[in-house]
């Protein structure tokens, strides 16, 4: 580590939020927002990870137990348990530190325990489940030994008639989305619809309305009478949304800037990173489009090579891919990969805004669960069967 940045992070480290020295990455805009401006390189810390995972739960040769899928997301316990919420078959998995199978909880339905609908999971503290039915409305409890413990709703009101939680910040409150806004008319072409975001209280309880965010880029085209279909957009604008300790991330990928929130919505600072746009040519247009085909059915190849020809496409490609957090409320930002790459850089920041390092982890896995010194990541093989993978975290110089 070089002496400028250990100066820097021993000044960190003695200072409050709001004694940063002037001569660090912050300032101020006229409106008193932090601003954090991170260097295209300048992160002294290169951490890394096992070169071939620990763990490699699934595959086109799994048994029935370890065969996944729509893997909503997976955690580790304290003792190395590894717990999977196999959204497609409405049940926790267990397995144990090696990836053996241990036992499964829950199954479709609406009884304690049940689910309809899989959609989000989370450890808490005490190596304790919380899962969320997003048909339900319903929060559920499970032991440690994957015993139901209870369950709650989500306070919904006639302003906020639906949420799905997507989040769950440090004190156990939760960051939700509701509807995205089409604003009453039939989309058409190349569209970015905002979607509102709510904060709910650990016990369910409504918070606040945190207010309209821009959604995702999604291409739409007609059918049947008054009717539409949705394709993905080339290389798409997504704006994700982040609870990662005590605050709320809102980060659209179309520039290297993250915003950051109260969980109540207040504005408190920007992180940036400085980027370079990488233009988008024909030969990486014809492999996604290829791509794209070889993985659609049959019957729908015609519908969606059409959609692909009239699609309009962009110049560049988006600034990063990912965002994801980590147990100590770091913020983890994927770089774009561009075909044919197999390895996708992580940028990791903490919560003040400073780079704390890059990683580079495989292309195509997506972390669901971070702690001090592993990944617990959702990756899909080249016959887009699920695995569930775990990698060994190495921090250093």
């Amino acid at each position: 580590m070089n002496l400028q940045r250990l100066i820097l992070l021993t000044f960190l480290g003695a200072c409050s939020v709001d004694d940063r020295p002037p001569d660090g990455p912050f300032h101020r805009d006229s409106a008193g927002i932090r601003i954090v401006d991170n260097p295209a390189e300048g992160a002294d810390l290169r951490w890394r990870v096992s070169a071939q995972p620990l763990v490699d739960i699934g595959g086109s040769s799994a048994d029935e137990n370890d065969a996944l899928f729509q893997v909503v997301s997976a955690a580790r316990l304290s003792d190395g348990q590894l717990v999977v919420a196999n959204g497609g078959t409405y049940e926790l998995r267990y397995y144990d530190s090696q990836g053996a199978f241990l036992r499964t909880v829950g199954r479709r339905g609406g009884g304690p325990g049940e689910f309809q609908s899989l959609g989000w999971m989370r450890r808490l503290a005490d190596d304790s489940l919380i899962t969320y039915d997003l048909r339900q409305l319903r929060f559920s409890i499970f032991a440690k030994s994957g015993v139901f413990v209870r369950s709650f709703r989500l306070g919904t009101n006639d302003a906020v008639p639906w949420a799905r939680v997507i989040g769950m910040y440090s004190d156990r409150s939760f960051l939700a989305q509701g509807f995205t806004n089409t604003e009453g008319v039939t989309p058409l072409g190349l569209q970015r619809y905002d979607a509102p975001l709510y904060h709910f209280a650990a016990d369910g309880i409504f918070l606040a309305d945190v207010g309209m965010f821009s959604g995702n880029d999604g291409y739409y085209k007609p059918f049947g009478t008054g009717g539409f279909s949705y394709f993905e957009a080339f290389f798409p604008r997504y704006t994700y949304r982040v609870a990662a300790g005590n605050y709320l991330y809102v980060a659209a990928n179309d520039t290297y800037e993250l915003r950051r929130y109260t969980p109540d919505g207040v504005l408190t600072g920007l992180v940036r990173r400085e980027h370079t746009p990488i233009q988008v040519t024909a030969d990486h247009l014809r492999h996604e489009r290829d791509r794209r085909l070889e993985a659609t059915r049959d019957d729908r190849r015609s519908a969606v090579a059409s959609a692909l020809d009239e699609m309009p496409t962009p110049q560049t490609f988006p600034a990063y891919h990912l965002v994801r957090a980590d147990d100590q409320g770091n913020v983890w930002v994927q770089a774009y990969p561009i075909p044919p790459q197999t390895r996708a850089r992580w940028a990791v920041f903490d919560s003040t805004g400073v780079l704390l390092g890059d990683v580079d982890l495989p292309v195509g896995l997506d972390p669901k669960h971070i702690g001090t010194d592993f990944i617990l990541g959702v990756w899909h093989d080249v016959f887009d069967v699920e695995h569930v993978q775990l990698y060994n975290l190495f921090k250093g110089d």
